[in-house]
């Protein structure tokens, strides 16, 4: 999968100051829906969402 094809990612940050690409989506909605049920399963845990067209989070 591009990125430039899915450029909305879900991060979760951790206490450690680093982030974790936890999925990517093409639609800010569809992350956005996909958050929601994410900080219901985890309530404990930092998600936010971002637009990194170039893949800048996992490199």
């Amino acid at each position: 999968m591009t990125n430039k094809v899915h450029p909305w990612a879900i991060v979760r940050l951790r206490p450690d100051l680093r982030r974790v690409t936890i999925s990517r989506f093409r639609k800010s909605s569809d992350a956005e829906s996909y958050l929601l049920i994410l900080r219901r399963l985890e309530p404990g845990a930092e998600f936010t969402i971002v637009f990194d067209p170039d893949d800048k989070l996992e490199s």
